[in-house]
Order: C-alpha cells, then structure tokens, then sequence
C-alpha cells in the first residue's frame, strides 16, 4: 500500500492538529479529555446563543445536555463532538450576517459577521464533513428566510460560498478513485438503504419512535413559529 500526504485544506483533520501540541505537554489519555470536555461544555453554550438569535430563553439550551453524550460520544468520535457546537455556532453566524445593517440587525451582530460566518464554515469543514454540509445547507435556508432585502440575502450568501471555497477546492482536487468500495452510493441505492444509515437502528418500532417524534416536534415547532 502507498500513502499520499495532501496539501491543506482537508477535511476532519483540525482536532488531530489542535491534539498535536497537547502531547507535547500531556500525556495523549488527558489531551484528548481536555478536547472533549471543550466539545461537550460549547454543545449547549452554542445553542443557547443560537436561541438568543430566535429570542428564546438561553436556559432552553439545558434540555440539548443530553445529547452531549450521544452515539458520537460514546464511540469517541472526537471530530463530531468537537464540530457540534461548531456547527451551532454557523447557524448563529449565518443569523446575524442575515439580519445585517438595515435589516434590524442585533449589536452582537458585528460589522465583522460576513467575515465570522466564512471563517467558522472553513474551521467546521476541516472539523468534520457532514456536519458541514449539513451547516451550509442550513445557513443558507436561514439566510434566505431571516434576510429582508435581496441585498442582504446576496452578501450573506457571497459569504457562505466564501466559507465553502476550501471544500470546493478540496473535492476538486482529489486524485481519481483506484477502484475499491463505492464510498458514495447513488440515490436510489441511498433511499433503499435510509434507514440503515441513519445509524446503529433496529428495524422495530423501538427506534422508529423518536424519530418520528422528533419529526412531528420539528413540524410543530415551525408551524408556532
């Protein structure tokens, strides 16, 4: 076998480079707690801010506690417990870059907002891929929806594009596949297998019923809203 080091930027390598140094000084057992730890305590403190964006009450972000002790937690997923409140705080970027200068923006906004929303989707796509792709998707739907003036919604947008050029860059330049597994079923393989590849689930009703309670909560919510 053959290994090729890539230039930077890449994906899901920012926590292997903040572990790095730590060594130097800690043994590898309590660096790793101490990266965990920060994923864990900044999971609930970025929602609250989130819910600040919605003018919601921050204590709200008490019942997300839990979920700092996921399947991600469990397994030691130490890119995803670290991108968690990463992946918040995007959200929040992408709300006050939306509710910018005349579009009755918060004063925590900032004049650097545009700025802030690019920078964390760059640091969130070298923290762990899917929760980015899953931010950028997100931070645009809120652009769109939060934003008041067309002008707005294309500097926020320009932004989030600006956020998402090392990905870009990325993907464009990988090196073609030698053949092997199929890393990226096509859709009609993906939706025969949806269930499956949501995670470690059973197929009884025993994992169906969050799911679908959480589905319903999301829809009521909204609906409030």
């Amino acid at each position: 076998a053959s290994y090729v080091l890539h230039p930077p930027p890449w994906p899901n390598a920012l926590p292997t480079l903040l572990l790095a140094p730590l060594l130097s000084v800690l043994d590898g057992l309590t660096a790793a707690k101490l990266l965990v730890a920060v994923g864990v305590v900044g999971w609930p403190v970025s929602i609250a801010l989130l819910l600040r964006r919605f003018d919601r009450a921050p204590l709200l972000a008490l019942l997300v506690v839990p979920t700092s002790f996921d399947l991600s937690f469990g397994y030691g997923f130490l890119h995803f417990v670290l991108g968690k409140p990463l992946w918040a705080l995007a959200l929040v970027a992408a709300v006050d870059v939306a509710r910018g200068p005349g579009d009755g923006a918060r004063p925590s906004a900032g004049r650097f907002a545009l700025v802030r929303l690019a920078l964390v989707l760059a640091l969130l796509f070298a923290t762990h891929l899917m929760l980015f792709a899953t931010a950028v998707l997100l931070g645009a739907l809120l652009i769109v929806l939060c934003a008041t003036t067309w002008k707005t919604r294309a500097k926020a947008l320009l932004s989030t594009v600006l956020g998402a050029a090392p990905a870009a860059w990325w993907a464009s330049s990988q090196p073609p596949s030698s053949g092997g597994r199929t890393v990226y079923p096509g859709l009609v393989s993906s939706l025969t297998h949806l269930w499956d590849n949501l995670g470690d689930l059973h197929s009884g009703p025993v994992d169906a019923v969050p799911w679908v309670v959480c589905g319903a909560a999301l829809v009521v919510a909204v609906v409030v809203s």
